[in-house]
C-alpha cells in the first residue's frame, strides 16, 4: 500500500483534492459530499494538510484548542520569494498583531479588546448609520438598471460601515480594499512571484497607514472606537502594545468587511437563482432573519477554518501526527446530512438551522456575528423594498478567486426594472 493510499484509502482524495482549481474553485459540494461519505478525514496533498469534512470533527477541532492549536495555522500557501519576505521583514509578522493566530492566554487578552467594537449598544447604535449607508449605495446604482452587485454594493456596504466605526476617512476606502486583498491573498491565495512582491508591499503599506493613523487617534477624548481601545488598554494590568494596537484595527478592519461582503454576493446569487427565495423576503420580510440563518448554513462564506496539532491525535479513527495542519470544513460540515436532514435543500422551517459553524465555533467563534447579521438583515430589507425586481444577468455562474479561507464571488452582475 503507498503512502497516499494509507492517507485516504477510498478513493483518491489525497490527489485529487484541490480547492484552488477548477471544477472545485466554484462547486466544492460533490466532493465535500463524496469525503463525508468516504473518507471524512483525509490528507490533501495540494494543501499539505488534514481535511475534515463532518460536522462533529469539525466541532471538536474547533472546541479544543489545547490539541488543535491556532497558532502558526495561517501561514500560506506558496514559499515566498526572497524580494517578498525582504519586504515583510520590515513589519511586524501576523503573529504579533492578529488575534486569529493565537491561543489562551494571549488570545485572551486580545480578544477582550476586539469584543469592545461590538457591545450590543455599540452595534445598537451604529443602524441608523448602516440603514444610510446602504440607501447611499442604492441612489448611486439604481438610476442605471444594471450592477455589478458584488463591486457596486455588496463589498462597499460592510467596508463603509466597518471604517465609520474605526473612523477612517471614507476617502481612504478603495485603499483599504486594496491593502486588505493584498494581505488576504499572502495567506490564504497562491501567488506568483510578481503578485507575491506586491501583495508584500501592500501589507507593508497597510501596516504603516494604520499606525500613523492609531498614533494620531490614540489621545482623542471622545467616543470613537479608537479613542475606546486606548482607554480600556491603559486601564488594563497587560495593555495593548502599539504593535497590537494596529493589529486590532487590522483584524477589524479585515474580518468585519469581506466575510459580510462575499455572505450577501452568494446569497444574493443563490436567492435569484431561485427567486422562490427572493418572492418570500420581498412578500414578507419578517421571514429575512431565518433566511440569513438558513444561507449562512448553507452558503456560508468561510469554508474553511485552519489549525495545527500540538501532539499526536486522532479523528474519525484516523491517526494525526503532531504539527500538522488542519483544515476543518465548517462549509461542509454545514451540509452534512447526519446533522442537517436533507442538508443541500434550503429549508426556512428547519428546526435546527441555528445549530450552523458558519461562524465557527468555542473561543475563536466570530466576534462580529451579530454585526454581520446586522448588517445583511438591513440590506436585505432595503434592497426588497427599493429594488423587488432584481434578477440575475445573462451569463454563466458565479467566478471565484482562488482562496483556502473563503468562498470569494468575483463579480456578480444584475438588472432591475
Amino acid at each position: 500500500m503507498t503512502d497516499t493510499e494509507r492517507r485516504c484509502p477510498v478513493g483518491n482524495l489525497a490527489v485529487e483534492y484541490n480547492p484552488f482549481a477548477e471544477p472545485q474553485l466554484s462547486e466544492p459540494f460533490a466532493i465535500w459530499e463524496q469525503a463525508r461519505q468516504q473518507c471524512p478525514v483525509f490528507y490533501s496533498e495540494q494543501l499539505g494538510a488534514w481535511v475534515v469534512t463532518r460536522y462533529d470533527d469539525v466541532v471538536e477541532v474547533l472546541g479544543d484548542y489545547q490539541t488543535f492549536s491556532s497558532v502558526g495555522a495561517s501561514r500560506g500557501f506558496s514559499e515566498l520569494t526572497p524580494e517578498a519576505q525582504a519586504v515583510l521583514a520590515t513589519v511586524p509578522p501576523p503573529s504579533q498583531t492578529d488575534v486569529v493566530p493565537t491561543d489562551p492566554p494571549r488570545h485572551t487578552k486580545m480578544r477582550r479588546f476586539i469584543q469592545l467594537s461590538f457591545l450590543p449598544k455599540r452595534i445598537a447604535d451604529l443602524e441608523p448609520r448602516i440603514r444610510t449607508i446602504a440607501n447611499e449605495l442604492i441612489d448611486t446604482i439604481e438610476p442605471q438598471g444594471h450592477c455589478d452587485f458584488y463591486r457596486d454594493f455588496a463589498y462597499l456596504y460592510p467596508l463603509s460601515v466597518v471604517t465609520s466605526l474605526v473612523g477612517i476617512p471614507a476617502q481612504d476606502l478603495p485603499r483599504i480594499k486594496h491593502w486588505v486583498e493584498c494581505s488576504l491573498s499572502l495567506k490564504w491565495g497562491r501567488l506568483d512571484p510578481a503578485a507575491q512582491l506586491a501583495a508584500a508591499e501592500g501589507r507593508k503599506e497597510y501596516f504603516e497607514y494604520l499606525a500613523e493613523f492609531v498614533s494620531a487617534r490614540r489621545d482623542d477624548d471622545d467616543d470613537s472606537f479608537v479613542a475606546a481601545l486606548v482607554a480600556h488598554s491603559k486601564q488594563s494590568d497587560d495593555p495593548l502594545t502599539e504593535t497590537e494596537l494596529v493589529g486590532q484595527i487590522s483584524t477589524l478592519m479585515s474580518a468585519g468587511h469581506e466575510t459580510t461582503a462575499n455572505f450577501l454576493t452568494l446569497s444574493m446569487d443563490a436567492f435569484l437563482t431561485d427567486r422562490a427565495i427572493w418572492e418570500t423576503i420581498v412578500a414578507d420580510p419578517s421571514r429575512i432573519p431565518s433566511v440569513i440563518e438558513e444561507s449562512l448554513r448553507l452558503n456560508g462564506p468561510v469554508q474553511s477554518l485552519w489549525r495545527t496539532t500540538t501532539h499526536d491525535s486522532a479523528l474519525a479513527g484516523v491517526d494525526i501526527p503532531a504539527g500538522a495542519r488542519i483544515s476543518a470544513l465548517t462549509a461542509s460540515g454545514n451540509r452534512d446530512d447526519a446533522m442537517f436532514e436533507d442538508a443541500a435543500a434550503f429549508d426556512l422551517d428547519r428546526d435546527n438551522t441555528r445549530k450552523h459553524i458558519a461562524f465557527g465555533r468555542g473561543i475563536h467563534s466570530c466576534a462580529g456575528s451579530n454585526l454581520a447579521r446586522m448588517e445583511v438583515r438591513i440590506a436585505l430589507e432595503i434592497l426588497s423594498q427599493r429594488l423587488p425586481s432584481l434578477r440575475r444577468a445573462q451569463g454563466g455562474p458565479l467566478q471565484f478567486a482562488p482562496s483556502a479561507l473563503q468562498r470569494a464571488p468575483k463579480a456578480l452582475r444584475l438588472t432591475w426594472n
